[in-house]
């Protein structure tokens, strides 16, 4: 959190990453019945993240780092919005608002300490 200059996104994060653990165990469980999903939802986070990344270098001179640093919570928030629209145009009458916004917040708490949003840092196995 502190390496990648997240903010707005602090206590979301620490909150939410209570639940890693029930979310790798499902992600786990899906991958059982159907092989491959758990890593084909992760690289999919990580491929919106790396297209928002690339965007943001392209209009800046700073490093890759710094500018993560300087949008670590915009990022962040984008790679939720892309994910958003995409539940929402998939999803069943069965959910309510509050459950979308919850699991959402779950799984992007999961992949960033999976590493698939924002950097990994130095030495340290998670982000």
């Amino acid at each position: 959190i502190e390496y990648n200059n997240v903010k707005k996104y602090k206590y979301i994060i620490v909150e939410y990453s209570k639940f890693y653990n029930t979310c790798e165990n499902i992600l786990n469980t899906m991958d059982n019945y159907n092989v491959g999903s758990k890593r084909k939802i992760l690289d999919s986070i990580k491929i919106q993240y790396n297209k928002i990344l690339g965007d943001l270098l392209l209009s800046s001179n700073k490093s890759r780092i710094e500018t993560i640093r300087d949008n670590a919570d915009k990022i962040i928030e984008k790679v939720e919005n892309i994910l958003r629209n995409r539940i929402e145009q998939q999803v069943n009458e069965n959910l309510t608002q509050e459950e979308i916004d919850i699991g959402l917040l779950i799984i992007i708490c999961y992949a960033f300490s999976e590493c698939k949003i924002l950097d990994k840092p130095k030495r340290r196995e998670r982000c």
